[in-house]
């Protein structure tokens, strides 16, 4: 049986609310129990189903912003998505909220797809057609025509949803061409380069932290640190294991790009010092430390080579 992969996203508003519906969706999808990349406000998780064509892994990234960072990355999310959903508190503020995303994004979507407005149940119908009116003008406005409002009240509600997603896109031929995970070399340098880094010609980003030179290779995706006294040539270099997945820096199948910009801002505000892993081999405070010895005694071995020069 055909077996395929789509991806959609699904947008938090950032309410009282926020913890409560990103909490909804995970009860109901596949992750790891500390996947959440907060760092660049992405947490993909995966919705696994059967379709009348075959079974269905559905990505799922749920997305928010609640800084400049996020603001910077977030539109990039949307890239090769096939429907957009909006989880909101369903108040009058949750049209704003949406029409803001949208043009923010709107260089990366694809209207021709369905945009889904998610709520909790209304009190009254009159509430509904009051809502729902709001998001026709905006939608029009946008020129935006496939759209739905739907109501939520347990995960078992989003279950069913998920399922008819998953269904709709299978039998649905896709409009452009799209990226299941992740993003191409060109977007994520794109990302970086926004964030504030410089790239050279071999698709490396070079900081230098505490006597360290780190070398992130967006192509290769590896992270290489490196200490080099350039007065008597004494280099040594090691490439590390990062895989802390609670603040996004795990090797996730797909998502390596999303973990090397997780990387860069580790570098950025001096935290990648401090990660420590669930294993010794994963303790970057350990690897640092052994790259320092490792210096020290191939500056020895220099020195005293020469001496007997």
């Amino acid at each position: 049986m055909p077996r395929f992969l789509a991806k959609i996203v699904l947008t938090l508003e950032p309410t009282d609310l926020q913890t409560k519906f990103h909490k909804a969706v995970r009860e109901v999808t596949s992750h790891h129990l500390s996947n959440l990349m907060e760092i660049i406000g992405i947490d993909p998780v995966v919705f696994k189903t059967r379709t009348p064509e075959g079974e269905m892994n559905l990505q799922i990234w749920i997305t928010s912003f609640n800084n400049i960072i996020h603001r910077t990355i977030m539109p990039n999310y949307y890239l090769g998505a096939r429907k957009y959903l909006f989880m909101c508190e369903g108040k009058g503020g949750s049209v704003d909220f949406v029409r803001e995303i949208i043009e923010l994004t709107i260089d990366k979507l694809n209207a021709l797809y369905e945009f889904i407005i998610l709520v909790p149940p209304f009190k009254s119908k009159q509430a509904r057609t009051r809502l729902k009116n709001k998001f026709q003008k905006l939608f029009t406005e946008l020129n935006i025509r496939h759209f739905s409002l739907r109501e939520w009240r347990e995960p078992e509600d989003l279950m069913e949803l998920f399922r008819e997603c998953a269904k709709e896109i299978v039998l649905e031929k896709p409009t452009t061409e799209y990226l299941p995970v992740g993003f191409n070399l060109k977007t994520t340098e794109e990302i970086v380069r926004k964030i504030g880094f410089t790239i050279n010609d071999r698709h490396e980003v070079i900081e230098t932290l505490n006597g360290i030179q780190f070398r992130v290779n967006l192509e290769k995706n590896k992270v290489i640190a490196e200490i080099i006294n350039p007065e008597n040539g004494c280099k040594v270099s090691k490439e590390l294991c990062i895989v802390v997945a609670d603040r996004g820096y795990a090797s996730i199948t797909g998502l390596g790009d999303l973990r090397l910009i997780s990387v860069l801002l580790a570098i950025k505000d001096k935290s990648i010092l401090g990660l420590k892993g669930s294993r010794p081999q994963e303790d970057i405070r350990q690897q640092l430390q052994d790259l320092r010895k490792k210096f020290k005694n191939e500056c020895k071995k220099k020195k005293q080579k020469k001496e007997k020069e």
